[in-house]
């Protein structure tokens, strides 16, 4: 995913917070994911307003990071995503 692109979770997919421990669960028809800190809070950004390197700036403001270092951590997540169905660039 470019880091112009606008990510958004796909129609078929939501985020919610797991009720027994907390974390923010990627649900989905045939199943879900349990995700990390990071994970949560980048789908947490992706509405389809802001680009990928918005995200990552945001992110590595709130984790204290360098921004080139989250973008490239945060993009082959993003893109296994997409593959997977997930996650969509808004038009």
């Amino acid at each position: 995913m470019a880091p112009d692109a606008k990510p958004r979770l796909a129609p078929r997919a939501r985020l919610r917070e797991d009720r027994q421990t907390g974390k923010l669960l990627l649900l989905y028809p045939e199943a879900g994911l349990a995700l990390n800190a990071t994970a949560g809070a980048t789908l947490a950004l992706c509405n389809g307003a802001r680009t990928v390197a918005e995200i990552a700036a945001t992110l590595a403001e709130r984790f204290g990071r360098d921004t080139d270092a989250v973008v490239a951590e945060i993009t082959p997540f993003l893109d296994t995503l997409v593959s997977r169905g997930l996650v969509q660039e808004a038009a």
